[in-house]
């Protein structure tokens, strides 16, 4: 179930929900321990979860292999967080194409 659906579906039933938000980390051992945390938070029964790609995409392709590891072994809907500063039209089209290609689809 896209995300926008999930969010319908809480507010029509009054159900609550809750997500998580991570930022790419900057080295090796930070993507593992981060891997491992959302394992761990995975049992708690967010909704979704969202990964920030961070301002002029300096982190867009760690960010794109995030949500495909988020998505693919860990079964955790995520959201990309684009953030769009200091981004030229171009360049926020090929992040939404990359988003794409990591499984986010709306």
């Amino acid at each position: 179930m896209h995300i926008k659906e999930m969010l319908a579906e809480a507010e029509r039933t009054r159900h609550p929900t809750f997500s998580f938000e991570f930022f790419p980390p900057k080295t090796a051992q930070g993507v593992q321990n981060l891997y491992d945390r959302m394992d761990r938070m995975h049992a708690l029964g967010p909704s979704f979860i969202d990964i920030t790609w961070g301002a002029g995409g300096r982190l867009a392709q760690l960010t794109c292999d995030m949500v495909h590891v988020a998505q693919s072994q860990y079964g955790l809907e995520t959201c990309m967080h684009l953030t769009c500063t200091d981004m030229g039209e171009d360049k926020v089209d090929e992040a939404l194409k990359n988003a794409y290609r990591a499984g986010c689809t709306k």
